[in-house]
């Protein structure tokens, strides 16, 4: 039996546990870990996923104007659902006040739930295909999931949620 699926899925496990007890230690910098979390959240997919979605479109035909009006279309939707869920809103007097919405913490984290969930899938099915693929997919998502728990935290912590309910989002 092929144990490198297991031990993997339970290190990337860690790595988002460790991610999210940096922001529970480090928790007065909450902006500097959320801005750090977030610029790793957003560099990954702008620096090495669309230039790999630009090369992969040019090899199957699609062109590159319905790669970019489906990630224009996915950003939308995304900024409007940040408006919902916005921990921030501008008043007549232009300023903005802080408006903490636990749901926005939950909505977020079960987010990145959901995403776990998906990187844990990459991960089996990378194995599936080869060893090696699925040692590249593991390592790839354990570096990736260490910003994750680090945003998970920050979030829930940003919209008002306790201490308390923010560690046991991880269990």
């Amino acid at each position: 039996m092929n144990f490198y699926p297991l031990l993997f899925a339970i290190v990337t496990f860690f790595s988002t546990l460790l991610g999210g007890v940096l922001a529970a230690r480090y928790r007065n910098n909450i902006g500097i870990l959320a801005a750090f979390a977030a610029g790793i959240l957003i560099a990954v997919p702008l620096f090495d996923l669309l230039p790999e979605t630009f090369k992969l479109a040019v090899n199957v035909q699609v062109s590159l104007e319905d790669v970019m009006s489906l990630t224009a279309l996915g950003f939308i939707f995304l900024y409007v659902l940040e408006r919902y869920l916005s921990l921030y809103r501008a008043h007549e007097s232009q300023e903005l006040r802080r408006i903490g919405r636990a749901r926005g913490g939950l909505f977020a984290t079960s987010e990145l739930t959901a995403h776990s969930l998906m990187d844990g899938l990459a991960i089996g099915l990378g194995f599936q295909f080869d060893l090696h693929v699925g040692i590249i997919v593991a390592v790839a998502v354990i570096c990736h999931d260490f910003s994750d728990g680090l945003s998970a935290f920050t979030v829930m912590m940003s919209s008002g949620n306790t201490l308390r309910t923010s560690i046991a989002c991880y269990f």
